[in-house]
This record gives C-alpha cells, sequence and structure tokens, in this order.
C-alpha cells in the first residue's frame, strides 16, 4: 500500500476537513473588507444548478456528506472562473440562489430541505469564494521548525 497522494488530492481532502471544523463549531469565516475587493461575479443559478449534477456517487442531502458537497461545487466554480479569467474578480453565491438551486437538484420542497440548508437560506449567509492566488495568502510567516 502506499501512501502517497497527489498535491491536488491533499488540497481536496483539506479543504474537505476544514469545512467539517467551520461546520462542527458553528463558525463563519471572517472574509476581508469588501473595500478591498471589486464587486464579485455573481454565479446563476444555471451554472449552479450545472455544477451541481456533476457530483454523484453519494448523497448531498445526508449531514455528513454537506461538506464535500459544497467544497466541490465550490472548487468547481473556481477551476472554471480560472479558465475563463485567471485574475477576474471573486465569485458570490447568493444564500437564496443555493438554496433554491439545492432544492431543485434534489427536488425537496422548502420542509424537506436538510436543516443545514435552512439555517444557510434562514441567516442569509452569501459564499464568496476567492480563486485568485495574489489575493488569497497576504503574508507567510514561518513557524517553528
Amino acid at each position: 500500500m502506499s501512501w502517497e497522494i497527489d498535491l491536488k488530492s491533499a488540497i481536496k481532502h483539506m479543504v474537505i476537513i476544514l469545512a467539517l471544523i467551520f461546520i462542527h463549531f458553528g463558525l463563519t469565516p471572517v472574509l476581508p473588507s469588501r473595500s478591498n475587493y471589486e464587486d464579485p461575479d455573481v454565479v446563476s443559478c444555471r451554472e449552479l444548478l450545472e455544477v451541481m449534477q456533476m457530483q454523484d456517487g453519494y448523497d448531498p442531502t445526508a449531514t455528513t456528506n454537506v461538506a464535500r458537497f459544497q467544497a466541490e461545487i465550490k472548487l468547481e466554480l473556481a477551476r472554471r472562473a480560472i479558465t475563463r479569467n485567471p485574475i477576474g474578480p471573486s465569485l458570490l453565491i447568493k444564500h437564496d440562489v443555493w438554496f433554491h438551486t439545492f432544492l431543485e437538484f434534489t427536488k425537496l420542497t422548502e420542509d424537506e430541505a436538510p436543516i443545514y440548508s435552512k439555517r444557510v437560506y434562514d441567516y442569509k449567509q452569501d459564499a464568496l469564494i476567492e480563486y485568485r492566488v495574489d489575493r488569497v495568502i497576504e503574508e507567510v510567516i514561518e513557524g517553528r521548525k
């Protein structure tokens, strides 16, 4: 058995683990001041649904799968944005667009929706996806060796 994994796979797993930690502790990442950024591109229902439909092999309505589902959606949207314009603006998924597209994708009613999806909608939690390398990392501080 080989313990080697490629960088892409490692990053994907790290994103999923971080998302699970945020969800478990009910944390919301602090976003930089909007004054530092131009207006983001708003993700359309059509594109979001298209990306959701790419997901398979697991139940996205199960709480245990929410981090994977959201991470894979956001990573695919970022990949597409990089392809279109590597230095373009960040992406914005509005809470109502996410919720209603999720309902359309899962064919659930609002009452049947999983609690995690209802809370994002109820608390109006939009998602800002920053994919440009020069905007993600401001400073690297060397830690202990």
